[in-house]
């Protein structure tokens, strides 16, 4: 399934208006549920979305706004205005900042006909994307690379920039993708339309406010409502929701407050779970199902004994002409599947939630910056996890990174950088022309250019521009399409949420104890307490790393091998060979990781690289190598009377 999209050309040589309108509507793949106009040099196709033409406005939205209502005040419109797009052209005409007041996951055309001008938009957070390419005055854009691959004359190179930061295990640089030319439009930006020239910019930034002055149970009632409607915001139509549950704080947090929405407004009554009985360490399954009696909700677990990761990868390469961010794939997507059998058309889930309601380790280089040393010490001794006994070695560790590092200015980052060379800060298996295009864009110290304390800076970044709205919200966007649902909507991702968290005093969120401390509070007498206080986070590393270090390593090694590999292009396969090829995979847990994470990134790389020369490699890889996706059981568990 395409699923929901948008796709068009802005090109002022002009042609036939009707042979421009169908190329536009032909990257959408096909004429089913498209709808596709052409106004002077402007054509639009949007599938699954709102498109308008009228008073001399065109308006395309793809995806949802959830307070039309509180917009339709603000720009004095009749709200039974037909159309969420009609409603957003009047909107454009009467308000100046029209952007900045909308609220939801989507992707905007606007476009004055007689002025020749318009613009480009995403939402806040990246719950929607959007990627541009330029050549000449003719502007294309789509939802998705493939979409505007068709609209191109030629598949473009890689970037290889980008392939150096997927490689890195690093989020992508700026705007770029992994096609060179090919850009994204990042969250809470917009691309002018009508001028050739013009470059992204940011219509929505947060501003820095001095921390609210309340009781902690007054914060964390504030939080607690702030959340609820967040979620309300997200629900669907009755019957058409369901969310996905794991036996964690955040996922557990909108399942609960789902259940308490007012009766009409959609909640959600079946849940959806993976579960790992062979890997008790990850195994979340008792706890899912005492928060499924909680909520009352009907839990579809997929119980998974096996599977290959790189299995896994190959449809989404082949869907989406793109490397899969997760290994997970190989689970989630017959879970999915199921889920749209049963009639299921939108989840919710918690994504997001470490980073907006996590701690802000740049607290500690604030105190730093003051002279407070000892302050900043014992801010250390709160860090989750520490229990006030950390070993020296740790607090001196900490302290460097997040303390004297962290207080140091950007320029001082940049000198140490040029001083130390580009090979001091990529991996050691890169080329060298690898290694500087890498360092040379890799500015992990831009964050300290914000206006406002360091605390605040480094959790504005993490929640608008780091790995969520840069690559992990299109990941699991493609990936519920790819089942045939509707992009899953993230609650906790939410602009009102996160604007209410940045003022809250940093400190809340230190606890030797328990991360996301004042989340715990604000959902006390709604989760059970066993999800509430529960000290550890479950991840599937340890299923991740069975498959890629066990049944699917003689796969990688046949793909990487020395004098093969595309990747030669990027990586010095002599030492990729010695790293996985003459060295079991390690055994420690810290290493295993590392290790698993850059040779994941290394064989999507070397997949997806394959098959922009050969489209049907990632099919031919699975049927040669008789690759098996995943190896479980979906069963299905009533509430709890």
């Amino acid at each position: 399934m395409t699923g929901p999209c948008l796709a068009g050309v802005l090109d002022p040589r002009g042609g036939m208006p009707h042979e421009r309108r169908a190329a536009a509507a032909a990257a959408l793949e096909d004429g089913e549920g498209v709808a596709a106009l052409a106004e002077g040099p402007l054509a639009v196709a949007v599938r699954g979305g709102s498109l308008h033409a009228g008073d001399g406005t065109v308006c395309a939205l793809e995806g949802a706004v959830y307070n039309l209502p509180e917009v339709a005040a603000a720009a004095g419109a009749d709200p039974a205005v037909t159309s969420p797009a009609a409603l957003l052209a009047v909107a454009w005409r009467r308000l100046d900042d029209v952007l900045e007041l909308l609220r939801g996951d989507f992707t905007l055309l606007l476009w004055d006909v007689g002025a020749g001008r318009g613009l480009l938009a995403t939402d806040q957070l990246g719950g929607r994307g959007l990627v541009w390419h330029r050549d000449g005055a003719r502007l294309t854009f789509a939802s998705e690379p493939r979409q505007l691959l068709r609209l191109l004359s030629r598949t473009p190179e890689p970037d290889r920039v980008a392939v150096a930061h997927w490689l890195a295990v690093s989020g992508m640089p700026g705007d770029r993708s992994l096609y060179a030319g090919v850009r994204r439009l990042r969250a809470a930006h917009l691309l002018p339309l009508g001028d050739p020239g013009a470059q992204p910019r940011r219509y929505w930034q947060p501003r820095y406010k001095r921390p609210l002055r309340a009781s902690r149970a007054e914060l964390a009632a504030g939080l607690r409502e702030r959340l609820a409607t967040a979620v309300e915001r997200r629900l669907p139509e009755p019957g058409q929701g369901a969310v996905m549950l794991s036996g964690g704080l955040d996922s557990a947090t909108v399942a609960g407050l789902a259940s308490r929405a007012p009766e009409g407004a959609g909640r959600p009554r079946r849940a959806y779970s993976a579960t790992f009985p062979r890997h008790p360490s990850v195994d979340e399954g008792a706890l899912i199902e005492r928060l499924c009696d909680a909520f009352g909700l009907t839990g579809s677990q997929a119980v998974v004994s096996t599977g290959s990761v790189v299995a896994g990868a190959l449809p989404y390469l082949d869907r989406w002409g793109l490397p899969p961010v997760s290994p997970n794939l190989f689970f989630w997507q017959p879970l999915l599947r199921r889920a749209a059998g049963d009639g299921v058309r939108l989840m919710i889930d918690g994504e997001g939630g470490d980073e907006v309601f996590g701690l802000s380790p740049a607290l500690i280089a604030d105190r730093v910056r003051r002279g407070r040393v000892r302050s900043a010490r014992g801010l250390v001794l709160r860090i989750p996890g520490a229990e006030g006994r950390p070993s020296r070695g740790s607090v001196r560790r900490i302290m460097r990174e997040h303390g004297w590092k962290a207080a140091a200015p950007a320029r001082v980052h940049r000198a140490a950088r040029a001083l130390r060379g580009p090979a001091a800060y990529a991996p050691d298996w890169f080329t060298p022309a690898t290694a500087r295009d890498f360092a040379a864009s890799d500015d992990q110290a831009a964050w300290k250019r914000a206006r406002g304390p360091r605390w605040w800076a480094h959790l504005v970044e993490v929640t608008t521009s780091g790995m969520g709205p840069a690559l992990v919200y299109d990941h699991v966007r493609r990936r519920a399409l790819m089942a045939g649902l509707e992009p899953p909507r993230h609650p906790l991702v939410d602009v009102d949420v996160i604007e209410y968290v940045l003022t809250l005093p940093p400190e809340l969120a230190y606890d030797p104890f328990l991360s996301r401390p004042l989340l715990r509070e604000a959902m006390a007498g709604l989760l059970p307490d066993e999800v509430r206080l529960r000290p550890s986070k479950s991840t599937f590393d340890a299923v991740f790393h069975e498959s890629l270090a066990g049944s699917d390593l003689p796969v990688v090694r046949g793909l990487l091998a020395e004098g093969q590999a595309e990747i030669g292009a990027y990586a010095d396969l002599a030492v990729v060979r010695e790293r996985l090829f003459e060295r079991p995979p390690p055994k420690r847990p810290a290493p295993l990781m590392h290790w698993a994470l850059h040779t994941w990134r290394m064989v999507t790389a070397e997949c997806w690289l394959r098959s922009l020369a050969d489209p049907a490699f990632p099919a031919r890889l699975a049927e040669r190598e008789q690759l098996r996706s995943a190896d479980c059981d979906l069963v299905e568990r009533a509430p709890a009377a």
